[in-house]
């Protein structure tokens, strides 16, 4: 448009207009018109998400524990009233879980270069007179 300003359509169905603002674009919802059957429908509905949900803050302040969230709640600092359970929490459920132990058995040789072990360790800041800046270890299990 001439005040630069986008129209977006698609297949000749019209969805919205977009102002240049503060070098970003503001997309009109004031003359919206829905189209329920089109994927790109959107909505300026507010969201009615309790902001002040007990398990909100425990995510907001890092997953902390039950007890000090009622702790705060005792001190006044946290206002929020529900007392939501946590065993929900997938983050702290997937955080307490441990590893299992490795439990591949370790070759070991009976015979001299039965099984060898290398490392590349490197870069160096400062290169060997060849111009190297790795080197390699090579480490005999047996011996």
């Amino acid at each position: 448009m001439d005040n630069g300003a986008i129209s977006v359509s698609k297949d000749n169905i019209f969805y919205f207009n977009a102002f240049p603002r503060d070098g970003i674009f503001e997309i009109d919802m004031h003359d919206h018109i829905s189209n329920e059957h089109s994927i790109y429908s959107c909505s300026n509905k507010k969201s009615k998400h309790n902001l002040d949900s007990t398990f909100l803050w425990h995510c907001r302040l890092g997953h902390i524990n039950k007890k000090r969230i009622e702790k705060l709640q005792r001190d006044g600092i946290l206002k929020s009233i529900d007392n939501e359970s946590f065993d929900v929490c997938v983050s702290c459920i997937s955080g307490k879980m441990a590893r299992k132990p490795y439990t591949h058995a370790s070759e070991r040789t009976n015979y001299l270069l039965g099984i060898i072990h290398s490392d590349v360790y490197g870069t160096f800041r400062t290169t060997s007179r060849e111009g190297a800046n790795y080197y390699v270890t090579f480490t005999d299990d047996f011996s």
